[in-house]
């Protein structure tokens, strides 16, 4: 994710930034979310699981953005991790809510995301 200038992941609605892309990353009906159907794309476990366009050359691949972490546990009871593929998990929804909550709740985690050197 993109750094902002206080020195944390940006916060916005797009693949390089804390939060979704409505009805690329998540459907959206009636403005409401759903658990279990998508979310913010993450890597579990070592950044050499991020696909390799967000991957930096520091770790072999050819992104230009930081490598952010959180533990699971920060995530709150509005939101969830699932994994998805061995390589691949998604931060989801952890009941029904609307698309602007999820993005709230998302960007409530800003804080406790870490930057890998």
């Amino acid at each position: 994710m993109r750094e902002d200038p206080a020195g944390g992941p940006s916060v916005g609605p797009t693949a390089r930034t804390l939060g979704v892309r409505p009805s690329v990353d998540i459907p959206v009906v009636s403005s409401q979310v759903f658990p279990k159907t998508g979310g913010m794309s993450v890597a579990p476990d070592r950044p050499e699981n991020l696909h390799l366009l967000r991957r930096p050359l520091a770790y072999g691949g050819l992104g230009k953005d930081p490598v952010w972490w959180i533990d699971i546990d920060m995530l709150g009871s509005d939101l969830e991790f699932r994994q998805d593929a061995p390589t691949h998990g998604l931060i989801e929804p952890s009941r029904v809510m609307l698309l602007d909550e999820f993005q709230a709740r998302l960007a409530d985690t800003q804080p406790y995301w870490q930057r890998l050197p």
